[in-house]
């Protein structure tokens, strides 16, 4: 049996929730674009948890493709009408990305839009007395994880941002095998990234990704919430 030893926790998620705050931003850097979108966004997150519109750009480019058709269609559709895309609309999707950039850079003024998953503070609590080391991975700004961190009291060893492969280095930083390591994501893309290389996947259905999308998948365990995570690492350490 593999002795797991490090936890790699994805912020967004799994320990808060940002949907609020990126349907805000993501409507005000379209906006600013001339495009209105009208679709609830909580019926398209899951598009940025799939490999193909993981990330950024793609993802606003999906969304540009949902806006233009309006309707949700499959992902090879989307990616059938990407590959149309004229040149204006890809500056729409520049300006809309640099828009984007913009708003995050002040997130002091919209950190109120940021919730706690269940008490993610009392979750890094158990995993410290159970001798893990613990990474936080996010794609926010550092100062902002920081911030979060802080204010919802969870405790980390390791942070993590914007690494397009939090597992290779946070095996590096904590010199332990991958195997040695469990992720704990919502996005299908990184389940798949992390069953390539072998990691303990645990699917969350607290974010972006559905219950089926997840469940295609197979990641090793499956949660609803962080009590969930609780149970199943006690069986790996009595």
């Amino acid at each position: 049996m593999i002795v797991l030893k490090a936890a790699l926790l994805k912020l967004e998620g799994v320990l808060v929730s940002v949907k609020q705050l990126e349907a805000y931003v993501i409507v005000q850097s379209f906006n600013k674009a001339g495009i209105t979108i009208k679709q609830n966004l909580n019926d398209l997150f899951y598009l940025h948890s799939l490999p193909e519109f993981a990330s950024r750009k793609n993802f606003f480019k999906a969304l540009l493709v949902v806006y233009k058709l309006g309707k949700i269609v499959d992902s090879e559709k989307i990616i059938l009408e990407i590959n149309k895309f004229t040149e204006k609309d890809e500056k729409t999707i520049s300006i809309a990305l640099r828009k984007y950039e913009e708003l995050y850079s002040g997130w002091v003024k919209l950190n109120h839009m940021v919730k706690p998953l269940a008490e993610p503070g009392s979750l890094s609590v158990f995993l410290q007395k159970k001798k893990f080391k613990v990474a936080v991975y996010t794609n926010l700004d550092k100062k902002f994880a920081e911030f979060l961190l802080d204010k919802y009291g969870i405790q980390t060893n390791l942070i993590i941002c914007k690494n397009d492969k939090p597992f290779g280095f946070a095996s590096k930083q904590f010199k332990l095998k991958l195997e040695e390591c469990f992720i704990v994501t919502d996005s299908v893309a990184e389940v798949q990234a992390g069953k390539k290389i072998k990691c303990t996947t645990i699917g969350a259905i607290t974010g972006v990704s559905t219950r089926e999308q997840l469940v295609l998948e197979k990641p090793d365990f499956m949660i609803q919430g962080l009590k969930d995570l609780q149970k199943i690492l006690e069986s790996y350490t009595g």
